[in-house]
């Protein structure tokens, strides 16, 4: 193992794109209705009948809940 530099002696690496990574970046994404249409049916229908199941139950929380959430942590008013 190498000596251990304090933080404020330690390079920071750059930060620059490499081209293989932008490459990858700008690869075109598969369509949200053929991303939609590869879920299989019953994995949706357990996943619906569980969120109702959550819902009546009291297990959920709203928008506005965890809008104010992540307000709070953040600092944000």
């Amino acid at each position: 193992m190498g000596k251990i530099k304090p933080y404020k002696e330690q390079d920071s690496p750059k930060q620059t794109a490499q081209e293989p990574m932008m490459a990858t970046y700008h690869q075109s994404a598969i369509p949200m209705d053929d991303f939609i249409n590869s879920i299989p049916r019953d994995a949706l229908a357990e996943a619906l009948l569980f969120a109702l199941e959550e819902n009546k139950a009291g297990h959920c929380i709203s928008n506005s809940q965890i809008e104010s959430m992540i307000n709070e942590r953040m600092g944000w008013k």
